[in-house]
Formats: structure tokens, sequence, C-alpha cells
């Protein structure tokens, strides 16, 4: 996984770098989050979105999705902890909460 950042870099994400195009990521996912192969490829591309500041969206909710299941279990009740565990590690607030504004906006009130 270590290799993963400078393909990612050199195949799509030097497009927001350079400031020649936005990207959302998006129909990722998988069934594991765990320490084999699948679960280190998300896990690792989780934290490159976060550090290179890049949206995302995750496939999927519903558990049918035959390759990747869902964030929810098999009986359409129960969260996968696991997956939640690591996209809540990089995602903006519940709809609701209050954000503090930037420290130049409060500034300049």
């Amino acid at each position: 996984p270590r290799n993963l950042p400078a393909i990612w870099r050199r195949h799509w994400a030097y497009l927001p770098a350079e400031g020649i195009a936005p990207i959302l990521i998006g129909e990722f996912g998988g069934r594991s989050m765990g320490h084999d192969q699948e679960g280190t490829w998300q896990r690792s591309l989780v934290d490159f979105l976060k550090a290179s500041g890049l949206s995302y969206t995750y496939w999927s909710w519903n558990p049918d999705s035959g390759d990747t299941g869902g964030i929810l279990k098999d009986d359409w009740l129960t969260f996968d902890r696991a997956k939640l565990d690591v996209l809540s590690s990089y995602q903006w607030p519940r709809l609701g909460q209050a954000m503090a504004a930037p420290a130049g906006e409060r500034n300049a009130a």
C-alpha cells in the first residue's frame, strides 16, 4: 500500500493538485476493512483522500451489492461498524451540527 499514493497521483490525483479539475471519487467500496488486501486498499484510499482533501462517495448503503456488500449488514438494520469507523474518519459533520467559523471570519465580525 505504500506505493498507492504515487500511483493515484500519477493517474488522477494530479488534476486537483495542479488546479486542472476537481475530483469526486465515486463508487469505491468492498466487503473488508480488515488487514487483508481489500481492507488495506480501502483504508489506504480513505487516508489518501483525507490527506489530499478530495471528496468521495462510498458504494454502497444497501447490503445486497454482490461485490462490496454495504454499510448496512445483511439484516438491513445493523451498521457495519468497521466500515463506519474508517469512513467516519473523513466525513463532514452531521446536518444540523454547528460548525465553527474559520478564525479569519470570527475576527472580522
